[in-house]
């Protein structure tokens, strides 16, 4: 058999390595689940009132609504570039 080669019915080595990255990951998953479960509930910050939910919803909103319009004029713009070089 020639060096490099490998017989019929031997794993790819890549294969093998894959394998073991898949089940390292698993194990780590298995463990920070586990980790995370033995801790109490955690709140990193305060609840939002129904205010500072509503102002948020609305910036958010307003947000997407200046993107689209930038995206529209973006669109005219190029299309009347086109036109005025065809």
């Amino acid at each position: 058999m020639a060096a490099g080669t490998w017989a019929q019915g031997s794993p790819d080595p890549g294969a093998v390595r894959e394998a073991q990255r898949v089940e390292q990951e698993r194990h780590n998953d298995a463990n920070a689940i586990a980790e995370a479960a033995a801790r109490p509930m955690k709140r990193f910050g305060e609840i939002k009132s129904k205010e500072q939910a509503d102002l948020q919803a609305l910036h958010r909103v307003r947000d997407q609504m200046i993107g689209t319009r930038t995206h529209s004029l973006t669109r005219c713009e190029h299309s009347a570039w086109n036109m005025a070089l065809h």
